[in-house]
């Protein structure tokens, strides 16, 4: 999935870099509406005194969580060269389908800069230098100068550069719901299920209980991080702009 901009400037070389804030909800591979807490366990001011299986308050499920990242690489383009001061549909950064991000509601704050062509050429050093290395026919890296000097030795190389510039911003939301463009998938688990003589056991061993066999009525057990989505790098902290209630 690209990931593109369209935008214009004011009749002159526009010479731009984007940024990428990303947020994104995802799910643990199966929802828990009860846990497993040992004896001496306290929940919700109660303590239990024997080995004892509650129920999820609204929201305190571990099966949908937030991730938060950055794009890392370096965006960049420029409309020099072409017959219109405009670019459509430029792709800054693409997401694979097995991707985690995309699973279920992807969203990203896009940030563009206006930049000078000083500041522009910097910066596709650096994406040149950092993306554009180790083929055979790479071309060699170049040295990076800015426009910072030291004023006691001019002669030394200062990496990094300053300057000034207009920006925008937009965020934009991607439903999986509506794209069924996810691949992404868990390797399958099987569960187990433990006589209740064996849960402290199983919960020792890191398995939390995941489901409810419909026939059986027993309780199925799988590791934890199958329920567990804050160990698979996600937080419960839905944020207060998000599109949906979920918790």
């Amino acid at each position: 999935m690209d990931i593109c901009v369209s935008t214009h400037s004011d009749g002159t070389t526009g010479y731009y870099r984007w940024t990428a804030n990303e947020t994104w909800e995802f799910h643990a591979m199966y929802y828990a509406e009860v846990f497993f807490a040992p004896a001496g366990t306290e929940y919700k001011g109660v303590t239990a005194d024997q080995d004892t299986i509650f129920r999820y308050a609204d929201g305190e499920n571990t099966w949908t969580c937030w991730g938060s990242d950055s794009q890392s690489g370096i965006m960049t383009g420029s409309t020099d060269g072409l017959t219109e001061d405009r670019l459509t549909d430029h792709t800054i950064y693409s997401l694979h389908s097995t991707d985690q991000k995309i699973s279920h509601i992807y969203s990203a704050e896009i940030t563009q800069m206006r930049l000078s062509e000083d500041a522009f050429l910097y910066w596709e050093s650096v994406r040149s230098n950092s993306s554009d290395v180790g083929g055979l026919f790479s071309a060699e890296p170049s040295e990076l100068r800015g426009n910072i000097v030291n004023q006691d030795d001019p002669d030394e190389l200062v990496l990094g550069f300053i300057s000034a510039s207009t920006y925008t911003r937009k965020r934009i939301f991607i439903n999986n719901i509506f794209t069924g463009f996810s691949r992404f998938s868990y390797d399958p688990v099987k569960p187990v299920f433990p006589l209740s003589n064996e849960y402290l056991k199983y919960y020792n061993w890191g398995f939390r209980i995941s489901f409810i066999d419909g026939d059986t009525g027993a309780y199925a057990w799988l590791p934890r991080r199958c329920t567990d989505c804050t160990l698979l790098g996600g937080t419960k902290e839905r944020p207060s702009w998000w599109i949906n209630n979920d918790k």
